[in-house]
């Protein structure tokens, strides 16, 4: 190519800042069929800069094959028509990388109302694209992992007094007893307790449903915020005779929904629309006419160009006074980036591309061009630099999250298959090949084992989270108790990508007998007269009975899926728990709630 035709990006270019820029320009003359790229188009394509010679087919043989067809027929249209070219769509270049690209530019016509030339520019906007789509993806890791970090269930009387806040304790880190009556409101925030409290005693009032979120002091001390609801047990159509609850931390949730919020907005603003008009410089008088949308692109209307030199900003203006004056003397084409003060005293960043026309008598008198409002480029810019440091804290952050989400926290793929869990080889000084496949149940106590996989398979097969519980061997050989929480990170079509898991540790050791399924009684509810069988009571007596859900199910006269719902605690079916807990009596399981603070099943004495 004809290095006078080429456009120059870089040498006449009052340029900010050491990265290159991710644009180009190019023009196409429809008249002789020739084509110019600025040094900038050569790059957004992949190629050296005046590698090869600039053409129209090259490009349409650069665009991906999936998008060509239609970029082919778009471009076709706006020349014939003479419309404005506004498109997106991916190129490949000459490594293989495919980058997206929007191209924006405008027909102008010759004098008999032809379309003659068009002229315009290509942005990569890859960046932009891949930025929002890891939003996208971080958002809904986020949301599995808050759904396995929930703080737990409570129960409180018909007068909204709290009987049971085990789990308001573990989080806040008082004593359980401070925690009863009224003592849960102690550690919300002051700001947020007297609404808490009035939605509460209201909801109490009318036996309806209650859910707020509001600021709870951690057992770090610091505040984060929960999702508390909680619904009425009543009597038939009577009055409530006791609420039951849950509590979540969606601390991460709700930091990580308004900072995707403001990104997104900040990526829409961000996207390039291509403001520009077209103007002609006489030189000989120094006037500058420009096309009837300059003043809603530009801000500007005609001007001389004195007006127009002292509307830039200082630190461009000798600049463009040089390249202005050069002009003058050689004729030669220029492009520059500038900064405009407008009336207002804001700025305004302009690109401007120029083409000389010759006299009839030789030299120049007048220069024609366009200029491009590239101020929302300019603000695109800064924008890619604060998503890169967006994303940057968001994993600072959702690695803090995972840490305090439980001892052990691990992600594993679709199948639910484990390749590694270092924190649980560190706590249960398993080898890396010993956790392989299914290999970290050789660590779960045998009692458990069965119940543990059942657990597992349940929640993989139905693709929807769930907790449980069990007991862990640590490198000493002493059981520990552990809740753990599993949920899926689904795609678009609602199928499990990856898997992510939240293990911790609710108990001190286990120091009974292999075949007693025993918790300590803080953490676990006392056996009422209208809740006799508790789900993991259940679960430790088919363990010591070594029965399957069916053959309990069996043995019991009710379903599998009765079964199942007992032990994930979906089911309080009065007659249902009294049946199964008698056939687990007949069986040999007998079931102990002492005085001493242990709550325990163990096979009846005798048997």
């Amino acid at each position: 190519m004809d290095k006078a035709a080429q456009m120059n990006d870089g040498v006449e270019l009052v340029g900010y800042g050491n990265a290159p820029s991710p644009f180009g320009h190019w023009e196409w003359d429809f008249n002789t069929g020739g084509v110019t790229w600025s040094d900038g188009m050569f790059r957004v394509l992949g190629l050296e800069p005046g590698a090869v010679a600039a053409c129209y087919d090259l490009f349409v043989s650069m665009v991906h094959p999936e998008d060509r067809a239609n970029r082919i027929a778009g471009g076709s249209v706006a020349v014939v028509q003479g419309q404005n070219i506004d498109s997106e769509f991916r190129i490949v270049q000459p490594n293989g990388a495919v980058r997206w690209v929007a191209n924006k530019g405008e027909v102008f016509r010759d004098a008999d109302g032809k379309p003659s030339w068009a002229a315009g520019v290509l942005i990569d906007v890859t960046d932009i694209r891949e930025a929002q789509l890891q939003l996208l993806a971080r958002e809904e890791r986020y949301r599995a992992l808050a759904m396995a970090n929930s703080i737990g269930e409570w129960r409180a009387t018909s007068k909204g007094n709290a009987i049971e806040a085990q789990c308001w304790a573990n989080f806040t880190g008082r004593p359980v007893e401070d925690c009863l009556d009224r003592g849960w409101l102690a550690a919300i925030h002051r700001k947020d307790v007297a609404a808490v409290e009035a939605g509460w005693d209201e909801a109490v009032r009318i036996g309806s449903y209650f859910e707020m979120s509001f600021r709870l002091q951690h057992r770090s001390g610091e505040y984060r915020w929960v999702l508390c609801k909680a619904v009425p047990i009543k009597r038939d159509d009577g009055p409530a005779r006791e609420w039951v609850g849950t509590a979540e931390d969606i601390q991460a949730k709700r930091e990580t929904g308004e900072l995707l919020r403001v990104h997104e907005e900040r990526l829409r603003l961000a996207r390039f629309e291509g403001p520009m008009a077209t103007w002609d410089f006489n030189l000989e008088t120094g006037q500058i006419t420009r096309s009837g949308n300059a003043q809603d692109v530009l801000g500007i209307g005609s001007e001389t160009v004195e007006e127009f030199q002292d509307s830039i900003h200082p630190e461009d203006r000798p600049k463009i006074q040089e390249l202005v004056r050069a002009t003058r003397q050689s004729g030669n084409a220029f492009s520059a980036e500038y900064r405009r003060i407008r009336q207002d005293g804001g700025i305004t960043w302009l690109r401007s591309r120029v083409r000389v026309v010759p006299s009839a008598y030789g030299g120049a008198d007048h220069v024609i061009g366009v200029t491009f409002n590239i101020t929302l480029q300019k603000e695109a810019e800064f924008d890619r630099q604060e998503t890169k440091r967006a994303l940057r804290e968001l994993n600072a952050r959702y690695s803090a999250l995972m840490r305090a989400a439980g001892d052990f926290v691990w992600t594993v793929g679709p199948d639910g298959k484990v390749s590694d869990m270092p924190e649980w080889r560190a706590f249960t000084g398993q080898s890396f090949d010993q956790v392989q496949g299914w290999g970290w149940l050789s660590a779960v106590h045998p009692a458990d084992r069965e119940q543990t996989r059942e657990a597992v398979q349940r929640i993989l097969d139905t693709s929807a989270g769930s907790s449980y519980e069990y007991r862990v061997r640590d490198r000493s050989g002493e059981y520990y108790w552990f809740k753990s929480s599993i949920f899926p990170v689904l795609n678009e079509e609602g199928t499990p990508v990856e898997w992510i898991g939240a293990c911790q540790r609710i108990a001190g050791p286990v120091r009974e007998h292999e075949a007693t399924f025993t918790r300590p009684l803080q953490a676990v509810p006392r056996p009422r007269i209208d809740d006799p069988l508790m789900p993991w009571q259940l679960r430790a007596a088919r363990g010591i009975l070594g029965s399957s859900v069916r053959e309990l199910a069996e043995m019991s006269g009710v379903s599998v899926s009765t079964i199942r719902r007992v032990e994930d605690g979906q089911s309080n079916d009065h007659r249902l728990l009294l049946t199964i807990r008698s056939t687990l009596e007949q069986a040999g399981v007998e079931f102990l709630s002492a005085a001493d603070g242990e709550c325990a099943i163990r096979p009846a004495r005798g048997r």
